[in-house]
């Protein structure tokens, strides 16, 4: 069963409201289908971006040769899905992840937190991502099965860093073999192998694939562009 704000609201209150803002579109693409609203109601639906809070200062990535762990943030829950990330792990043991997040509902959550996966460093919950050290990370992995756009994500390629993710929700609008390393849908392990993989020999293709990311980020969700679609 459909579960959220949208399922338990909207179908009830969309006559009565004069906008609806979402921050994608694929999501009223789906309301549409979902729910059949006529003309009327589905142009008070608008894709509103939400800007990077901030335009941190680029990664250099030409010189950072330190780089060599992925990054994964976010609550270990079965939405995010923990178990994928553990299933690389353990298909890639040369490889070094760590991951951020508080402990959640996935019933995978305590063998990250409790280190029972040799590549896989859990370092907590920190109190604000400037305090991070990125120039040890070469790209940020993504798992999920279901998102919006995640403002972590709008974050990482707003800095420049490497994008590896499932194209689920609205990633898709900002990800793409243009601006990173898609993987379909959430669940196939051996495609997030094989686009790491892919990363690791093409160094060049993975910074043209980051500026793209860091250009389309800086385009798409800007204060000016968020501004002008408000008014």
């Amino acid at each position: 069963n459909r579960v959220g704000y949208i399922t338990d609201y909207l179908p009830k209150t969309i006559k009565y409201l004069s906008a609806v803002f979402c921050d994608n579109q694929k999501i009223i693409d789906e309301i549409g289908r979902t729910y059949g609203f006529g003309y009327a109601d589905m142009s008070i639906l608008h894709t509103t971006y939400i800007p990077v809070l901030e335009k941190p200062e680029q990664l250099d990535l030409t010189n950072n040769n330190s780089a060599d762990k992925l990054l994964w943030i976010g609550r270990l829950a079965q939405q995010k899905r923990p178990e994928v990330l553990i299933e690389i792990a353990t298909s890639m043991p040369t490889e070094k992840f760590v991951v951020y997040g508080a402990a959640g509902n996935s019933a995978f959550s305590d063998d990250i937190v409790n280190g029972r996966c040799p590549n896989i460093e859990y370092r907590a919950v920190y109190n604000k991502a400037s305090e991070l050290d990125y120039t040890e990370f070469k790209a940020f992995l993504n798992t999920s099965e279901w998102e919006g756009i995640p403002t972590i994500i709008i974050q990482m390629m707003g800095m420049g860093m490497p994008l590896l993710s499932s194209v689920v929700g609205g990633i898709g609008e900002l990800l793409d073999d243009n601006t990173g390393w898609p993987v379909d849908g959430c669940s196939d392990v051996q495609q997030y192998i094989d686009q790491i993989r892919r990363m690791n020999i093409r160094t060049n293709v993975v910074i043209e694939k980051a500026n793209a990311g860091y250009k389309k980020v800086h385009d798409q969700h800007s204060w000016t562009v968020f501004y002008k679609k408000l008014e």
